[in-house]
């Protein structure tokens, strides 16, 4: 009798679960009939076909509940119309901008990389040269339908329309970034190229040039390590043979595959992948005879479209366990790289974070006290890989960067410690020095403030409560000690640039002046004017300004990427300054 009841209530739940189900199917299809005005096509195919993949998308499966996933293809398919049109528009003014600069100063645009950098990492020095090519491309984004590739990607910003450079233009890109990289006299062992597409596409970087890129890499003694970025679907035994054969002995290859998620439905839904987990596992296969030189690097996107914060955090714990099954699977060490979601211009992101829509909440940035959240997570689990945290400047064309932010909209005092720290925890691994470096900051107004949007008891607590007596007893130490007077320092300098009458004044007269778009000029005037503010606060320091941009969000912000150099220490900080430009 009993197990009769207990088959009549399984038959009961199946019934009810595909009622619901089916539910979600019709509303899903009035929704998509609501846009069959729509007529806006590409390459043969409409808004309306495409709306209608995107309401199927409710049978992928998912740890979100199918009124979560039924909540987030609705709003997909709401602005997806909106989104094409912004699209089609941005890399309108790329193509635009493209030609403008290939008539006028055609050598010079060729022959200069999109952008490069040197942020942290962790290896001998603790520091990575990292390069953005000018090419043709991600040929992902640029055979969809519309153009649109991964969501939240603002990379093809940099792309060369129509127009592919010669191997030679490449070659010097790279020379002349190297070049400057090594004049910033600071030391880096590891070269990692981060660009729109795919490393091992022919097609986006031409074999010949892999090679010379390698050879030259064989003559500089002091790389150990250098990362390549592709799609899964271009490693091949023969690429990666080659690579090998390419690259001295004495280097470690690594590869990069921006997984983004272990979950289907959120990589489909929310990021626009275009491939599956199965081309992973094929790639993992594929890598494994040769992990002795060659390891794998998995990034995870951190809140893409439409994922609450919470959300956020979970699925990046649920990606991390996934990984580790796929280690134990293949016998190969995988490395976790989490990338906080920046908002580029061009992206689905941009449209959610300035959205107009009165049904679509919108896009809230990522707090850097989440990434905290994951890294104490993954530390009090039985998840065991190697992680790492990228830096927020590493896009184009950046709107807003993940951050700590104040009510108003100012960067919060305490977000460039916690950034930063982050940023350290990739050179040394500890958490113990990264709760020491954070312990000020987790007493600030902005902790708690995102505590209560998460969790009432979060593992960063239970973390920094565990770890409180080896905190005090590192901080004791004459290096915590110097860091700590450098950095109260550096808040002073801070507040006279970011609240101080003089910085606001500078900050409205640099936006209003017509040479905003010579980048050259426009950074030369911000770094003598930062470099004199600091220099009467600290002494015995090197500044070098990366990045300035206008946020066009309240408060209207000048945004500075600034890299401060202690020269006593050796430190490099990190440093983003938020300066408004209305009164």
């Amino acid at each position: 009798m009993d197990i009769g009841i207990e088959i009549l209530l399984g038959i009961g739940c199946s019934l009810i679960a595909g009622l619901i189900l089916i539910y979600i199917k019709k509303k899903l299809l009035l929704r998509k009939k609501n846009y069959i005005h729509n007529t806006v096509s590409e390459n043969g195919v409409n808004v309306t076909s495409y709306i209608k993949r995107i309401s199927g998308y409710i049978d992928i499966k998912s740890s979100l509940s199918n009124k979560r996933k039924t909540e987030i293809i609705e709003q997909l398919i709401e602005v997806f119309p909106s989104f094409v049109q912004l699209r089609k528009k941005f890399l309108s003014e790329v193509k635009k901008n493209t030609i403008s600069y290939l008539k006028n100063s055609k050598e010079e645009y060729l022959q200069n990389c999109a952008w490069w950098s040197i942020s942290s990492t962790q290896s001998k020095t603790g520091n990575r040269f990292v390069i953005g090519f000018r090419n043709s491309g991600c040929e992902y984004w640029q055979s969809e339908p519309f153009y649109i590739g991964c969501f939240n990607c603002g990379y093809c910003s940099s792309v060369i329309h129509d127009y592919l450079p010669n191997t030679h233009d490449l070659e010097l890109q790279f020379d002349k970034a190297l070049g400057a990289a090594i004049n910033e006299k600071i030391d880096f062992d590891v070269i990692e190229f981060l660009n729109d597409g795919s490393f091992l596409n022919d097609k986006e970087f031409p074999e010949e040039f892999r090679k010379y890129l390698f050879s030259k890499i064989n003559s500089l003694d002091y790389i150990s390590r250098v990362l390549i970025e592709t799609r899964p679907n271009y490693i091949t035994d023969k690429r990666i043979k080659q690579l090998l054969k390419e690259l001295s002995n004495d280097k470690q290859l690594e590869i990069g595959i921006g997984l983004e998620t272990s979950d289907d439905f959120i990589r489909t839904t929310c990021i626009n992948k275009g491939y599956d987990k199965n081309e992973l596992k094929k790639a993992i296969e594929i890598i494994s005879p040769y992990k002795d030189r060659v390891k794998i690097v998995i990034y995870t996107l951190v809140k893409p479209a439409f994922l609450s914060e919470t959300e956020a955090i979970n699925d990046v714990i649920v990606t991390a366990e996934y990984l580790c099954e796929l280690q134990l699977k293949y016998n190969i060490d995988l490395i976790l790289k989490i990338e906080p979601a920046v908002v580029s211009q061009g992206t689905l992101l941009e449209l959610l974070y300035f959205n107009r829509f009165e049904n679509i909440p919108k896009y809230k940035i990522i707090s850097y006290w989440s990434i905290i959240e994951i890294i104490a997570t993954l530390y009090k689990s039985e998840i065991k890989l190697p992680l790492r945290i990228g830096a927020r400047e590493d896009m184009d064309t950046v709107l807003k960067v993940p951050a700590i932010y104040d009510p108003e909209g100012m960067f919060n005092q305490y977000d460039f410690i916690v950034y930063e720290s982050i940023q350290l925890y990739n050179t040394h691994g500890s958490i113990l020095k990264l709760f020491a470096d954070i312990e000020d900051a987790m007493h600030n107004k902005s902790f708690y403030e995102w505590k209560n949007t998460v969790a009432d008891t979060t593992a960063t607590e239970l973390v920094y409560s565990e770890l409180i007596d080896d905190i005090q007893d590192l901080k004791s130490h004459k290096e915590q000690k110097h860091r700590k007077d450098f950095l109260r320092n550096l808040f002073t300098a801070l507040d006279r640039i970011e609240y101080g009458e003089e910085g606001k004044t500078f900050a409205r007269s640099i936006a209003k002046r017509k040479n905003w778009n010579n980048v050259k000029v426009r950074n030369k005037q911000i770094q003598k004017f930062i470099e004199n503010q600091f220099r009467k606060i600290l002494s015995n320091i090197y500044i070098r300004i990366i990045e300035s941009n206008l946020e066009i969000d309240k408060p209207n912000l000048l945004r500075i990427f600034v890299q401060i150099r202690d020269l006593k220490s050796r430190a490099v900080h990190d440093i983003w300054l938020g300066i408004p430009t209305k009164k």
